[in-house]
């Protein structure tokens, strides 16, 4: 026999006309192996109450009864497989059972009023749509028999484990007693080493104590005639020292009683050189004041011409753009001339060519009007001025241009 699974699992109990509650039933799935001429594994599925010794529900499914149940429920896995997968199913209700919406439940439900006879051992997924029955198992009531027998497995078990129990605490209290024995032992001889410490210490400590005490007396006598001496020789050295500091002083005073009378004669002689000094300051003030209404007239006549300065900068800076301005339209002029002359001047060889390959006129072309050609004009101060270009026919028959700058 084989334990596969043993927990003790939260299930929803159904009666008939009865309200559903919730019970913790403890699942346990064994295999059995019966060896003979023929292999045979039965699958032992068993629900027991921990709190109620009587509530027995048992299941044995064979390898035939599993094809018929495989047929009925249409499960796609074999009899090899079932134990896991039912496992598998089991652990997930065990691992949502305590919370609040769970997804995978386990029902029990019966027919009769009480939970006796036949009973439905289910595994339901709830999803949004439906209950999904994942598994249903047929599980019959233990007779009296039985739950004799389950009961008497149970108390031999209990009794086993007692006995394991008494076994491993026997163990436990020799082993105890044994370390306590030698935590004794120990405790007796460190407690006699402590002891024998400690007088060597007490007396190792009073011997250093009054040989201490002699040293630190001796020391004290040491360094008391020692500070003695140290002091009278700085106390001597100190009397030189003050005896040369005040005769320094003496000699400083003396000194700085002739510097005073010095001084004293400098000062009366300053006193009457700021006298005098006051009386060239009563007059150098006066002619100061007549300096200063001076230049502050000489300040607003400079503020005044500034002005005009700054006027006539402007006078000269508009002067200057009026000055660009002509100077580029006089270049303007220059070109427009040029570019006259050269038209003249191909107008002129032209001119002479056609009169060269024509025969002699009648007199009524020496009768032709001269042709004018007139540039446009410019502004020169304030009069214009225009460039004027004449054709002039001769008696042989030769044309001239002329040019001239007419003012108007």
């Amino acid at each position: 026999m084989e334990e596969l699974f043993c927990k003790e699992l939260q299930v929803n109990v159904r009666c008939r006309d009865c309200e559903d509650r919730k019970a913790n039933i403890r699942v346990t799935i064994e295999l059995q192996l019966t060896n003979g001429p023929v292999h045979k594994r039965d699958l032992l599925v068993r629900l027991t109450d921990d709190l109620d010794p009587y509530f027995l529900f048992n299941l044995s499914i064979s390898e035939e009864d599993f094809q018929s149940l495989k047929v009925q429920q249409g499960l796609l896995i074999d009899f090899t497989s079932f134990p896991q997968k039912f496992i598998d199913l089991l652990n997930l209700c065990y691992s949502e059972q305590a919370s609040e919406n769970p997804r995978f439940l386990l029902h029990l439900s019966a027919q009769s009023p009480v939970l006796e006879g036949l009973a439905s051992f289910s595994v339901v997924e709830t999803n949004a749509f439906k209950h999904l029955n994942h598994l249903s198992l047929r599980l019959v009531q233990g007779s009296d028999k039985e739950i004799k027998d389950y009961l008497a497995v149970c108390l031999s078990s209990l009794k086993a484990e007692k006995q394991a129990v008494e076994m491993k605490l026997k163990k436990t209290e020799d082993d105890l007693t044994r370390q306590l024995n030698y935590a004794q032992q120990t405790l007796s001889e460190k407690t006699k080493e402590l002891d024998k410490m400690r007088s060597e210490w007490t007396s190792q400590s009073s011997c250093l104590s009054s040989r201490h005490s002699l040293e630190l007396q001796s020391e004290r006598e040491k360094a008391a005639e020692e500070s003695m001496e140290e002091n009278a020789e700085s106390k001597e050295l100190h009397n030189r020292k003050l005896e040369a500091t005040v005769k320094s002083l003496s000699e400083e005073l003396i000194k700085a009683n002739g510097i005073i009378k010095k001084l004293q004669g400098e000062v009366r002689g300053l006193v009457g050189k700021i006298k005098l000094k006051n009386t060239v300051t009563v007059s150098q003030e006066k002619v100061l004041q007549d300096t200063s209404e001076k230049l502050q007239s000489v300040e607003k006549g400079l503020q005044s011409t500034q002005q005009q300065l700054s006027s006539k900068e402007e006078q000269v800076s508009k002067l200057k753009e009026q000055l660009e301005t002509t100077v580029q339209k006089l270049n303007e002029s220059r070109e427009v001339l040029k570019t006259n002359e050269n038209v003249i001047n191909w107008l002129n060889k032209q001119l002479n060519e056609k009169q060269l390959s024509r025969k002699p006129q009648s007199p009524e072309c020496m009768n032709t009007p001269s042709l004018l050609s007139t540039a446009p004009a410019q502004r020169v101060g304030d009069a214009w001025k225009c460039r004027v270009a004449k054709i002039r026919v001769e008696p042989n028959g030769v044309r001239r241009a002329e040019t001239r700058t007419e003012q108007r």
